[in-house]
């Protein structure tokens, strides 16, 4: 999961050491616990987090944690767990505009489906909440999570709140650290990505174990 807000100033070129342990948040915490960590030809397969078919990315467990809370977040908006009622709650937690997001609501809810008391509320907890995180989510500040709602949302339907999890990644001490060049062997390497704050791991040969902490 990548952070939507770069850090002010960083250096690109920073390469920060990574630890013994990392941390993935997941959709499929279960399943790659018992499976281990893939590098997968589609994100359908296993997993948000990363490149597919280049590295895993990994972070903080800090940083982790609120990826995690961010992504059981938007799948029980997609499931219905959040519906139309609850979207101003969904905005103050990750500190978005209340007063624009009210201002959306009143005005173009009803430009866009009319009298909003004529559709069911099973229509209303459908269709609003994507509408509503498709025009509001960047503009909250603390929400981490970059990823396309429009393109994720009927998978996230399918998915389980309770199955959103952060991944402990032991990483073996001999990896080294690496440049991510079109055409770089990282065999046995990781790279930094600084505005994100997440090492990569290229090489999976390098993770001893993973588990599921939460």
């Amino acid at each position: 999961m990548k952070k939507r807000q770069q850090k002010k100033n960083c250096d690109p070129n920073e390469v920060k050491p990574i630890p013994p342990l990392v941390y993935h948040a997941t959709p499929h915490a279960d399943q790659i616990t018992n499976e281990g960590l893939k590098l997968v030809k589609s994100r359908e397969e296993q997993t948000f987090g990363g490149h597919t078919g280049r590295y895993i990315s990994a972070t903080t467990r800090k940083n982790a944690e609120t990826y995690a809370e961010a992504l059981r977040d938007v799948i029980g908006a997609a499931r219905g767990d959040w519906g139309y009622n609850q979207l101003d709650d969904f905005a103050k937690k990750w500190h978005g505009d209340v007063k624009e997001i009210e201002r959306w609501i009143k005005h173009t809810i009803p430009s866009w489906l009319g009298d909003v008391s004529r559709y069911s509320q099973h229509k209303l907890r459908e269709d609003l909440p994507l509408m509503w995180l498709l025009e509001h989510v960047h503009s909250m500040t603390d929400f981490p999570l970059f990823i396309s709602l429009e393109d994720s949302w009927q998978k996230f339907k399918k998915m389980k709140v309770a199955d959103v999890g952060v991944i402990e990644i032991a990483v073996d001490p001999r990896i080294t650290a690496g440049r991510w060049y079109i055409g770089e062997d990282l065999t046995g390497a990781y790279t930094y990505n600084p505005s994100e704050e997440e090492w990569r791991i290229h090489d999976l040969a390098m993770v001893k174990s993973v588990k599921r902490i939460s």
